[in-house]
């Protein structure tokens, strides 16, 4: 499937969750490769890494491949893995050079070999062809959504639905299309008995984030806020740390892993606990002396 990296043993799946339709792949459970458990119910969040083939440069005051490899670590660390890891988008730093990715691969191979695997999405600095041609993958022959890799992952506590809103390399603002919304609406009338976390790489525009986001945000939150099996909606772009709700609906801004646009931010990544009624959400900065780090919200279903 499009920009699913598996890990080296994949030992179980969730039952039944492989028969859940096109587009469609379930997180293993229980253990990985090495002697860690995996928790199938715990994601980790990371964003925007910028990762560039100039390894050892430094960008807005900061080294981009030692903080995926610092994140990574972090990651792998943990007394209990992740069974899935999302990056949401912009993997490369500018204008999605193959070397970047093949360092962007590199740098997160200890999670295959954890037996961790791997969501990724593109935000505006990636480029399909040269991501495919890196991570020696084909699309699928009749993708659910032309010209957009788009995903339906079924989880037992919560589906994932994976957007792709680059538009254009190198440009700001994303887009979503009416094919893509269109997919997206009848895939989650498919599923409506189940909560459903949605991710997308721009930001819904709003009156604190208004430009450079999701062009058609009118229209994927028509879709989603009288959707209330949709419970939460991620999202990058903006390099910035926040939590909030639109009608009950849960609106996260990843960090980013790379450079700040303000600073102060906290940069780092984030656990994604899934419980029956709702999610717990916490910040792991890399500074670990940063206000923010330790930031944790119990999130709570809306229904």
């Amino acid at each position: 499937m499009p920009f699913y990296v598996p890990p080296v043993s994949r030992r179980s799946f969730l039952a039944g969750a492989a028969a859940a339709g096109a587009g469609c792949l379930a997180p293993r459970a229980l253990w990985g490769a090495g002697e860690k458990p995996l928790d199938p119910h715990h994601w980790a969040l990371i964003s925007d890494p910028h990762i560039w083939e100039k390894r050892n440069e430094i960008v807005r005051k900061t080294n981009m491949a030692a903080n995926l490899e610092k994140v990574c670590a972090e990651i792998v660390a943990q007394e209990t893995l992740p069974g899935t890891v999302l990056c949401n988008g912009d993997c490369a730093y500018k204008d999605g050079l193959i070397a970047d990715y093949q360092l962007f691969v590199e740098l997160t191979k200890g999670f295959k070999s954890a037996g961790i695997a791997q969501y990724l999405t593109l935000g505006n600095h990636d480029q399909r062809e040269h991501f495919w041609e890196v991570l020696k993958n084909a699309p699928a022959d009749h993708p659910p959504v032309e010209h957009k890799f788009v995903q339906f992952v079924a989880g037992e506590r919560a589906n994932w639905i994976i957007l792709d809103s680059l538009d254009q390399t190198n440009k700001t603002p994303g887009l979503l299309g009416e094919k893509q919304l269109a997919w997206l609406a009848k895939t989650l009338d498919a599923h409506a008995d189940h909560p459903t976390i949605v991710t997308s790489h721009h930001h819904p525009e709003s009156e604190l984030l208004r430009s450079g986001g999701l062009i058609d945000t009118k229209a994927l939150l028509e879709i989603l806020l009288p959707r209330k099996q949709v419970k939460a909606l991620m999202f990058g772009h903006t390099h910035r740390w926040s939590v909030s709700e639109s009608s009950g609906l849960h609106l996260i801004n990843l960090p980013p892993v790379g450079y700040l646009f303000v600073e102060g931010d906290p940069n780092g990544w984030a656990n994604f606990h899934l419980r029956t009624d709702g999610a717990t959400l916490e910040l792991h900065a890399l500074d670990k002396k940063h206000p923010l780090n330790g930031d944790k919200h119990e999130l709570k279903w809306r229904t």
